[in-house]
């Protein structure tokens, strides 16, 4: 990583977020959700193509077993009882472009993958943890994109 890559603030959160999922579809780039949507070099925000971050594809055949090694590693070094997912920085899923995820349900998506996500970790008798704003459906509160999901 650059001495800055970003040129807006960000948190210890999401450059944590961005160093996992953009190394994870560095080297996994199958995994990618908007494979046509390239990170520029020199990241800002807002940008021409309105991605504030990368999503993995909760559909991809072959992702879970990486996600889940990952998140047990995570898990067995710091012997934690819970795992937090984050979940807050999924602002691209379902993407029309996606063969896996083109016309379903985004919120069965990513209720889907929560899910998927808790059970795993409930199986080493773990809770997970995630953010509850992209769970507040924004158009009927009235929120915008950041305290809410604006997902369609």
């Amino acid at each position: 990583m650059s001495e800055s890559c970003f040129t807006s603030e960000f948190s210890p959160a999401l450059l944590l977020e961005y160093l996992i999922v953009n190394n994870l579809l560095r080297v996994y780039p199958e995994f990618d959700e908007t494979p046509g949507v390239k990170m520029p070099e020199k990241y800002q925000w807002p940008n021409p193509d309105g991605l504030y971050c990368k999503s993995y594809c909760p559909l991809h055949p072959e992702l879970h077993p990486i996600v889940f090694a990952l998140v047990d590693e995570i898990c067995e070094v710091f012997e934690s009882d819970a795992f937090h997912a984050g979940m807050d920085e999924v602002f691209c899923i379902g993407d029309e472009k996606c063969p896996r995820c083109a016309g379903r349900d985004k919120a069965e998506l990513f209720a889907g993958e929560v899910n998927l996500i808790c059970n795993h970790v409930a199986l080493k008798n773990r809770r997970l943890w995630i953010w509850g704003d992209r769970l507040i459906d924004g158009k009927t509160t009235g929120m915008g994109m950041w305290e809410a999901s604006m997902n369609k």
